[in-house]
């Protein structure tokens, strides 16, 4: 089935769909990124106030 859906999408728009799938593993790793930068820094914040 998602082979015949990823044709359709390249009838539609031919090379759109690698692009796509480019720009949501970007937006996803990105995403994942963020939210291990705010957890390293609650993280630090925790360490910092235990060494005072």
């Amino acid at each position: 089935m998602p082979e015949i859906i990823a044709s359709m999408a390249q009838l539609i728009a031919p090379g759109a769909l690698p692009a796509g799938a480019i720009l949501y593993a970007w937006w996803k790793l990105d995403k994942r990124i963020t939210v291990l930068e705010a957890q390293w820094e609650i993280l630090w914040e925790h360490h910092k106030s235990k060494e005072d």
